[in-house]
């Protein structure tokens, strides 16, 4: 994997900083890596920042990714993703939702961390 990957626990939430060059295959492997460092600490949010990776993000690959991740057992049960805003077309957002993952795709890390808390408040 040529991904850098940071992770850090704040509260139920599991963060996942990522860096590095963009290819289907790393991000594939990224979402194994979070889900699987999610179940083991039994958290159950994830807000992955991929602001410092590079290149190009192609659409149906963002359609596969939104697919894979709804479909991974034991999947987290809300996400957000941090993005440069010029990046952000809400394909992985509306995917994933649509299977059953609600997602946040947001380029303001505040905003992500507040959708994610809110689950708090709606007993999610």
């Amino acid at each position: 994997m040529r991904l850098s990957l940071h992770f850090r626990e704040e509260g139920e939430i599991l963060h996942c900083t990522v860096s590095g060059p963009y290819s289907l295959a790393d991000f594939l492997r990224l979402a194994d890596r979070v889900n699987e460092r999610r179940e083991a600490r039994g958290l159950r949010r994830v807000l992955v920042d991929i602001t410092a990776v590079t290149g190009e993000i192609p659409s149906l690959d963002r359609y596969r990714l939104g697919i894979y991740v709804a479909e991974q057992p034991g999947r987290a049960k809300r996400l957000a993703v941090v993005a440069r805003r010029e990046i952000i077309n809400w394909m992985f957002e509306n995917v994933a939702s649509n299977r059953g993952v609600p997602t946040c795709v947001t380029a303001d890390p505040r905003f992500a961390e507040s959708w994610l808390h809110a689950a708090d408040l709606a007993g999610a």
